[in-house]
């Protein structure tokens, strides 16, 4: 994930994202507690995006724990207007982007999981978490 950063002019180039409406992508939970957190991006002048979370996960560990994982979530986010950000063969200019922050905890077993990820609009994200857990991307189509 490479950035051109020019202070001066107060914009990013960012030339690693995935771009999304629908999208999918596989997490595989290694340890008792888990943070992935995504980076979302929305066109500049646009007034907030809604962004609908699911962990797929039929099964918990059945056991006290101290944290508990939300697998159903939802955010409004509102445009970081801190920088613009252009993203490399795209005409629209982005937001600065906001970080949302997904827990996979205790309560949940040590497998794979996908989670499924959803906006009203169409925006592009990073991923901040180890790559070698996130394997793989399922790009939905409308």
């Amino acid at each position: 994930m490479s950035n051109i950063i020019n202070n001066n002019l107060k914009k990013k180039k960012k030339r690693l994202v995935n771009r999304f409406k629908k999208n999918s992508f596989y997490f595989n939970k290694t340890k008792d507690s888990e943070l992935i957190s995504l980076k979302i991006f929305q066109p500049f002048n646009s007034k907030n995006i809604k962004i609908k979370l699911k962990i797929n996960s039929n099964s918990f560990v059945n056991n006290h724990y101290k944290n508990f994982t939300f697998l159903n979530r939802e955010y409004i986010i509102y445009p970081n207007k801190e920088y613009k950000t252009y993203i490399l063969n795209r005409d629209l200019i982005f937001d600065n982007g906001n970080l949302i922050f997904i827990n996979l905890n205790e309560d949940l077993p040590n497998i794979e999981y996908k989670i499924d990820i959803e906006s009203n609009k169409e925006v592009y994200f990073n991923i901040y978490s180890k790559m070698d857990k996130v394997n793989s991307f399922d790009t939905i189509s409308e």
